[in-house]
């Protein structure tokens, strides 16, 4: 998607030219990154977004654009997934390269310091059927915010994907009852290099999204 100016102009172009040709709704991807470093350990979409990285604070523009250019003109409906995984899709590809050809001691080192942390996983199918199904799903209001995400999944933490991965790829897991770090140790160490999401056990809930009717397609694209 465009970045900087050019995509907050884009997205006010977008947003007249619904206006002008009488569209009757815009369904706009967004991502769960707008929400920010919260201290809560559940997000909804009622969570106050304060992020921290320039890429959610540009995505969070985007949104108020639309959503202004939206009102008493189209119906709105924002879309956050959360780390969306698929064909040429960077998320857990270093996941996957790790397990593939990295020592079973290198493994066992981030299992340990990675522990049950949630990963937000979320197959690129599910989001692009929770596209399709808001195109013409009624709703309440005008604008409607809607969080996409597995979360909820047993297996959505790094253990559960790793465990996962090399079962599929074929090679021996990491034992089970190797210890792991303390949350706040995990936490301090995400804070130390920068990384905008360092609460380990943060969910993010997509009950509106299923309430709603929509069922996710398959078992976190692993079945």
């Amino acid at each position: 998607s465009p970045t900087g100016v050019s995509g907050l102009d884009a997205a006010r172009s977008l947003a007249r030219a619904c206006a002008r040709n009488g569209v009757l709704r815009l369904v706009h991807m967004s991502t769960a990154m707008v929400i920010g470093d919260r201290s809560e350990s559940t997000i909804s979409e009622e969570t106050p977004c304060t992020p921290s990285d320039e890429y959610g604070k540009l995505k969070l523009q985007v949104e108020r654009i639309l959503k202004d250019g939206a009102e008493n003109r189209f119906e709105l409906l924002i879309l956050r997934p959360t780390a969306m995984f698929g064909p040429r899709g960077k998320n857990l590809h270093t996941l996957a390269r790790r397990v593939a050809f990295s020592s079973m001691a290198h493994r066992v080192v981030r299992a340990i310091a990675m522990g049950h942390r949630n990963m937000h996983a979320l197959d690129v199918e599910a989001a692009a059927k929770a596209v399709v199904f808001c195109l013409d799903t009624p709703v309440e209001g005008r604008v409607q915010t809607l969080l996409i995400s597995d979360d909820e999944h047993p297996l959505n933490n790094y253990r559960g994907l790793e465990a996962c991965l090399a079962s599929s790829i074929g090679v021996a897991q990491v034992p089970r009852w190797i210890p792991e770090l303390p949350s706040f140790a995990f936490q301090l160490m995400l804070s130390a290099v920068g990384k905008p999401d360092t609460r380990a056990n943060r969910v993010f809930s997509s009950s509106k999204l299923r309430g709603m009717g929509f069922a996710f397609p398959r078992d976190l694209g692993f079945a």
